[in-house]
């Protein structure tokens, strides 16, 4: 019985890392919130976007960040966790943990 819950893990895996842009933050989104009690996902505000997170937990400071383009670019990557890093800070003042959920391979 345990090689069948190990492929079903696997092919889950595979189904999740296979979605890209708005498709793999709602995925995340759902797995965020059965994950994490409290999990509330964010929706762009307009103009002002997303306020550099895709969710959070407020009470206990910590913020995510999905990015799953269609094209993996290491530096691409690296330049997003920089920036959203950095603007997850100054928008947001009780950061105390801050995940980063991507579909590449680092």
């Amino acid at each position: 019985m345990m090689p069948e819950v190990f492929c079903l893990y696997d092919l889950a895996c595979k189904i999740i890392l296979s979605n890209t842009g708005l498709s793999f933050q709602q995925l995340c989104d759902k797995f965020f919130t059965h994950k994490f009690p409290g999990y509330i996902p964010t929706k762009s505000g307009g103009s002002s976007g997303d306020l550099s997170c895709d969710g959070y937990i407020y009470h206990n400071g910590t913020y995510f960040a999905c990015y799953a383009p269609e094209q993996q670019k290491i530096a691409e990557t690296e330049r997003k966790i920089k920036t959203d890093l950095s603007g997850c800070r100054e928008k947001h003042k009780n950061v105390r943990k801050w995940i980063f959920c991507t579909n590449q391979t680092m």
